[in-house]
């Protein structure tokens, strides 16, 4: 086969199994939880009593606090920059769907409940069925989202009117608990893209330096990049830059680059790295070395590197190179 053609085929096989597994996150973490919890609540209000029942809200109440801190703040923030890194880019939309319905679900059966027993009062009266008490909680969902106007543009009337405190109370919970981090997250995940971009570049970065393939290195240089190792001359081009890889690859046939860490620097990343291998390679010494550095790199318009200043301790790296004692 035309290796462009095939390279081809394998994008398009690339992209369908990412609608795969965005379909199957779909069914597991929407629908599953969805019904899971639209059924498991219905059937306790009809025949568990009230105090059991209260104790089934609590549950499917508490799964859906932990879901809003899953999905929010710091830890949704290196979740979501973690998925970007492996490849899974739809966490915002699934995780954020699927805790609206379930929520949504959760606060319906508040509704019905509280109704149940005189607390609540609704025009028209909601039935016990969930599913168009779900609904009264969505329309106050889309109402939420700025700009859009969606209820007016589809004309979806708000589906109950309510009469009571407790029932506007229980509404602002929903809007504040459920709703702002839902939107919260997808701003979130817009932020946290350009540092997800960087480090899932740094991962691979990492991995192509393992893979003793010097052109997979210089790949991630743009034409006409640069890279720098401490106070040599600088390898400008793609060819120079895999020459730098194979001296490396060649003295160190057992090398490992780990990623550590990305420092942001103004206009610059810092990408923190570990070297370890044995030095075993034509005229080697045989010991093993292991010593840290960083590159500084300046990342250009095409998302490529376009500079790197790559630094580490040239002392320490000769002393372990010749077994040498510390001084």
């Amino acid at each position: 086969m035309n290796p462009e053609k095939f390279y081809l085929l394998r994008v398009l096989v690339s992209k369908l199994w990412e609608w795969v597994k965005l379909i199957v996150a779909c069914v597991l973490l929407i629908s599953v939880f969805y019904v899971g919890t639209r059924v498991s609540l219905e059937w306790s209000q009809h025949y568990l009593p009230l105090g059991l029942h209260l104790l089934v809200i609590a549950f499917w109440a508490s799964v859906v606090f932990i879901w809003v801190r899953i999905i929010s703040g710091e830890f949704g923030k290196e979740m979501f920059i973690e998925s970007y890194v492996n490849g899974i880019l739809w966490p915002p939309f699934v995780y954020s769907i699927s805790l609206l319905v379930m929520a949504a679900s959760v606060f319906a059966s508040i509704s019905v409940t509280l109704q149940r027993w005189g607390y609540a009062t609704f025009r028209p009266p909601l039935p016990t069925d969930l599913s168009p008490v779900v609904d009264f909680y969505m329309w106050h969902f889309v109402n939420l989202i700025p700009g859009l106007g969606i209820p007016e543009t589809l004309r979806w009337t708000q589906p109950y009117q309510y009469s009571d405190h407790l029932s506007g109370a229980v509404l602002l919970t929903f809007k504040i608990a459920v709703i702002l981090p839902v939107i919260a997250s997808f701003k979130l995940w817009h932020e946290v893209r350009k540092t997800a971009q960087l480090r899932r570049l740094a991962k691979r970065y990492a991995d192509a330096w393992c893979s003793h393939n010097p052109e997979s290195v210089a790949a991630f240089f743009a034409e006409n990049g640069s890279l720098t190792v401490n106070d040599a001359p600088p390898a400008v081009g793609r060819v120079a830059i895999a020459e730098i890889a194979r001296g490396f690859m060649r003295d160190f046939p057992d090398m490992i680059v780990t990623f550590d860490k990305l420092e942001l620097r103004g206009d610059l990343t810092a990408f923190h790295w570990t070297l370890s291998g044995t030095n075993t390679g034509p005229g080697g010494t045989g010991n093993r070395v292991r010593v840290s550095g960083y590159e500084l790199w300046r990342i250009g318009n095409n998302g490529l590197i376009a500079e790197s200043q790559g630094l580490f301790d040239a002392a320490e790296y000769e002393r372990q190179l010749r077994n040498q004692p510390r001084g």
